[in-house]
């Protein structure tokens, strides 16, 4: 699922949550799919944060 959706929608179009870094890292390593955790994804999906990964994934350098 994630090789065909970021085949359509791009890199980074399938993010995996985690209640942590480390569990972020581990879900990661596990499933082989970009994650975030809650915290910082949410951080990143309002205000100023939303504004500036907008302006990453667009760039291309969206970093994980």
């Amino acid at each position: 699922m994630d090789y065909t959706r970021q085949s359509v929608y791009g890199d980074r179009s399938v993010i995996g949550p985690a209640s942590s870094a480390v569990a972020a890292g581990i879900l990661d390593n596990e499933i082989g799919v970009d994650t975030d955790n809650v915290t910082k994804w949410l951080g990143e999906s309002i205000g100023e944060g939303a504004a500036r990964r907008a302006e990453q994934v667009m760039a291309g350098t969206a970093e994980g």
